[in-house]
């Protein structure tokens, strides 16, 4: 007879392994007792876990009704009703968070808006909304570290683990459970350290690497066994039947995701439920047992709509597609492929995840309104003002924009013919220069020669030239000028007009006809003018400007 575990040479998972084989030698005197207490408790826990969650409902609500003071017990209250909620798909949540968080900042009560903060993480990271999650997450960690609270500074770091872990960022939700189990270590919180330890198994078991994942999921399960934390013995067992499943011992991961569904089923953990008959079902599946496999994906689907788990629905229509194909139901297995490919696509796809949550958020807001308006016709007058206001101030606004951009391009053209004319000054030099070059080859009259050295020194931008062209320069792109000062103070007055040049977009030999220089010099200018500006890799002189004018046009 082959133990439940294997055992690994020099590896701590010993004691673990013994025990799991005596459990499983246990198993087999009692197994009739076994199977038909799994079969009741998977039929029945529909049953039980919605009888919990009315008693709990119900039990709240009256405690809601007496707690009529704006306190921390109202609070308190307020966010186990909202938590209740996530478990269900048409749970109301936002009615109670929004309520406690009112009352939280009203009283400066900074616990009970880390937990509002907590909770609502942990509705929108299992809606598929892993960004909000994170940015909720975020909030609660700088909250709980203003407090000083240890606890939930180490709660939110297994937190953002998880989100990070979801997202495949296995290097950031490593470091997230290491800072995490560190934090419960010192705060002695064996369920929690037990939980951590686990967690980091399960990324080293995704990685591939099953015997440092045994090693955690060892530890994790001596604290269990020793504090008797039944749901981190059943979470565990779970774990380990995943490895041995994808090590071929079938057997063993079988054993072991039974035990974890006992666990489960004792607990009334719908997630864990979900997930033991969804493994489960896979374990039939390469056993050649399509029916058994089949029942198994129904009972892990119906748990985890239960849950709301979208990724745990998605391996229960995943599970219910192999087992349709691999009994002839074609239809059936197409309807299930289909549904998880939707499902599995939408959860992979980060654009429409977020436009669905803008949705969803959207609603949510709507059903908010809804309670402050004393009825359908008040809304239905209000949204008309609305709607007329809006009209009325795009009409206004579309006028504006209309004299703004005539004003404007006014202005461009005086800025166009502000450079034409600096142009056009230049070419003359230009042409002097030529003429004087050709002078010089032939004439031989020193006083001639000094007249046309003079005009050599006549430098074409004057000042008058660039307060004009500057004003102008100021008319299209306001405050630019001063902005650059301000983010630069170190920049020349040469070293600024060599930019307002390049911001209109001037090539190196028009720049160097406007300003009376050579190219050579433009490009020496334009060089000392990148390091100035110190830019960073892949950067050009053009994006800092326009990033410059982006400032004063949102500023």
């Amino acid at each position: 007879m082959n133990s439940l575990i294997k055992l690994h040479p020099n590896s701590i998972c010993s004691t673990l392994s013994n025990l799991l084989e005596f459990k499983y030698l246990l198993s087999k005197i009692i197994s009739t007792k076994f199977i038909l207490a799994i079969l009741v408790c998977c039929f029945l826990g529909h049953t039980v876990v919605s009888q919990k969650y009315v008693r709990e409902l119900d039990s709240l609500n009256l405690v809601l009704k007496k707690l009529s003071k704006k306190d921390t017990s109202r609070v308190n209250a307020l966010i186990e009703m909202a938590n209740i909620q996530t478990y269900t798909a048409t749970g109301d949540v936002f009615k109670y968070t929004d309520e406690a968080t009112e009352i939280s900042r009203e009283i400066g009560y900074t616990t009970g808006l880390i937990e509002i903060d907590f909770l609502l993480a942990y509705y929108y990271d299992h809606s598929g909304n892993s960004p909000k999650a994170l940015n909720y997450l975020y909030d609660a960690l700088e909250k709980s570290k203003e407090n000083n609270d240890l606890a939930r500074m180490a709660k939110c770091y297994n937190f953002l683990g998880l989100v990070h872990e979801s997202l495949d960022q296995d290097k950031e939700a490593l470091e997230y459970y290491k800072e995490s189990l560190s934090l419960w270590e010192s705060e002695q919180n064996p369920y929690m350290v037990g939980l951590l330890l686990e967690n980091i198994g399960y990324i080293y078991a995704e990685q591939g690497n099953n015997e440092l994942a045994l090693e955690y999921y060892s530890k994790a399960f001596s604290i269990a066994e020793e504090e008797n934390i039944e749901i981190r013995l059943g979470s565990v067992y779970n774990a380990m039947g995943k490895i041995y499943f994808k090590e071929g011992e079938l057997d063993k991961a079988l054993e072991a995701q039974k035990y974890a569904l006992e666990y489960a089923s004792k607990k009334e953990s719908i997630i864990l439920l979900s997930r033991a008959h969804c493994a489960i079902s896979a374990i039939y599946m390469k056993k050649k047992h399509p029916e058994e496999a089949l029942a198994s994906a129904e009972k892990a689907l119906h748990f985890a709509r239960l849950s709301g788990s979208k990724h745990d629905i998605s391996d229960g229509y995943k599970r219910l597609n192999e087992a349709f194909h691999a009994l002839g139901d074609y239809e059936k297995a197409y309807e299930y492929q289909s549904k998880y490919m939707t499902l599995h696509d939408s959860l992979k796809n980060l654009e429409n995840v977020k436009a669905m949550e803008r949705l969803k958020h959207k609603l949510n807001m709507e059903l908010i309104d809804q309670r402050h308006k004393t009825n359908l016709l008040k809304r239905n007058a209000m949204i008309g003002v609305l709607v007329s206001l809006l009209i009325i101030g795009f009409l206004i606004f579309n006028r504006r924009y209309l004299l703004m951009k005539k004003r404007l391009d006014s202005k461009r053209q005086l800025l166009n013919y502000s450079i034409r004319n600096l142009k056009e000054k230049t070419e003359l030099v230009e042409k002097v220069n030529k003429e004087l070059k050709i002078f010089k080859e032939n004439a031989t009259h020193d006083v001639k020669i000094q007249k046309f050295n003079k005009v050599l020194q006549f430098n074409i931008v004057t000042d008058d030239d660039w307060e004009n062209f500057k004003k102008a320069f100021e008319d299209v792109y306001p405050n630019f000028i001063a902005s650059l000062r301000y983010h630069y103070p170190n920049l020349t007055t040469a070293e600024i007009r060599q930019a307002t040049l390049i911001k209109m977009k001037l090539t190196i030999k028009e720049t160097a006809s406007v300003l009376g220089i050579t190219p050579e010099s433009v490009k020496k200018s334009r060089h000392r003018l990148k390091k100035k500006l110190d830019l960073k890799e892949n950067e050009t002189v053009e994006e800092i400007l326009d990033s410059v004018h982006a400032k004063i046009s949102h500023g």
